[in-house]
């Protein structure tokens, strides 16, 4: 795999391109540009000097148009000038040549209707051929044509000129733009450079999270890192106590296990009877509390609906004695944010203890307002007010519980508390009790 460029060169070298792509497209739009106005210059004074040919033409005896050897513009009596004329009578043979054409190869040669102007180019020189129709004394038409003619020599030193000119100045400011982009670039990318040095810092465990001062831009995923840092903090730090919890939890079992070596067969027996499934219990409640997830910036949204739907249809099953009917309000667009493992241990719990202490009907509802409330209520002998606070209560040890008591209803605690809701008991109208579990 090649060297993969980083992101401050990638930018500069695009920016770069585009700026070099921008000027050269201008640079050629302001030559066009140019040498469009240079040539309608070079047109317009062809152009007056047809013009001062006809003003310094006098009439002969019939009233007829005649120049002179010797013109006012000293250019059209000096040989080589770079300025030539000729006119060509077609009426009456009539023809004059500048002085200036003299030893020049030019071919006056096009006839010219009146009124019409045509612009052509000739051995490096620009002509200007111009019809004219000048009526003599009696009154009659006589068409010319007045040529005149301009040597390129001076228009294209003077493009050439021009252009070295434009691309010593649109190189020197690509020059200098791309010194000034690549600084601010550079200038740009210092808080992302900022926030690796900082990444860093935390992998030393120099500090705890991303401290700097970061724009605003970079605001939303600094917090989402510091958010998942906190996250897989707080995992490690819950695995830990849970294996703390386990192994303080396993103490008292695994004691009396030692102390029944003495014990006859039958005593050793019931003291496993009871230990053993003890000890399993305490293994299944820790490992659950320690795959708890909790809340994450980062999490999926995940539909509520098959999963209500997924968990009734195992607990049916499970409890098919009790023939349970199951009434589930919930819409399809309603969505948890969060780790699905946690939502299936949430609902797993609340409606195993619904089936467990109801008679025939289990009721789930939820809905977005805007944050999610479910709820989940049973037609059993509910749950008295003043023992609704003990069920509430967090952070009672497992090994404080009896059997099969209680673990759900912790398991559930302890994911409300991570995902920072709330759990409220109620009388349900079913007739038993009724656990909502609000998001904030």
């Amino acid at each position: 795999m090649g060297k993969t460029w980083s992101l401050s060169n990638r930018l500069i070298v695009s920016a770069s391109l585009l700026l070099v792509a921008f000027l050269g497209i201008a640079g050629f739009s302001l030559d066009a540009l140019y040498q469009k106005r240079a040539t309608d210059a070079l047109q317009n004074e062809l152009l007056s000097h047809i013009y001062t040919l006809l003003s310094a033409c006098r009439d002969d005896d019939k009233g007829l148009p005649v120049l002179d050897e010797l013109m006012p513009d000293p250019r059209f009596n000096q040989i080589e000038s770079g300025l030539f004329a000729h006119v060509e009578g077609h009426s009456n043979g009539y023809s004059w040549t500048s002085v200036s054409v003299l030893g020049d190869e030019l071919v006056f040669d096009v006839k010219m209707l009146p009124g019409q102007r045509f612009y052509t180019a000739q051995d490096q020189k620009m002509l200007l051929h111009f019809g004219i129709a000048w009526d003599d004394y009696e009154g009659v038409p006589n068409n010319y044509t007045f040529s005149v003619a301009s040597d390129l020599q001076p228009y294209r030193e003077d493009l050439n000129s021009f252009r070295q000119e434009l691309a010593l100045w649109l190189g020197g400011s690509a020059f200098i733009l791309m010194l000034v982009q690549a600084f601010l670039l550079r200038w740009g990318m210092l808080p992302l450079k900022q926030a690796a040095v900082d990444i860093k810092q935390i992998e030393d465990g120099r500090q705890e999270q991303l401290q700097g001062n970061y724009p605003v831009e970079l605001q939303g995923l600094t917090g989402n890192i510091n958010s998942l840092i906190q996250h897989a903090n707080a995992s490690q730090q819950r695995y830990r106590k849970s294996l703390g919890d386990l192994a303080h939890s396993l103490k008292t079992p695994l004691a009396l296990l030692l102390a029944a070596r003495e014990q006859n067969d039958q005593q050793l027996k019931n003291t496993l009877d009871e230990q053993l499934p003890r000890i399993d219990e305490l293994i299944q409640y820790q490992l659950q509390r320690a795959a708890v997830m909790g809340k994450s910036t980062v999490a999926q949204s995940i539909e509520l609906l098959p999963v209500v739907e997924k968990i009734s249809r195992s607990l049916a099953k499970v409890y098919h004695d009790q023939h349970i009917e199951f009434d589930i309000d919930i819409n399809a667009d309603v969505r948890f944010r969060g780790d699905e493992a946690d939502l299936m241990e949430l609902l797993g719990n609340l409606l195993d203890n619904a089936c467990k202490y109801g008679r025939k009907k289990v009721r789930v509802s939820a809905f977005e307002q805007p944050s999610l409330v479910i709820t989940v209520e049973d037609d059993g002998t509910g749950i008295e007010p003043d023992d609704r606070q003990k069920f509430l209560q967090r952070g009672v040890r497992a090994d404080q519980k009896k059997s099969g008591q209680g673990i759900g209803l912790d398991i559930v605690n302890e994911i409300v508390g991570l995902y920072e809701a709330e759990l409220v008991m109620a009388d349900s109208s079913l007739g038993g009790a009724s656990v909502s579990v609000r998001f904030g």
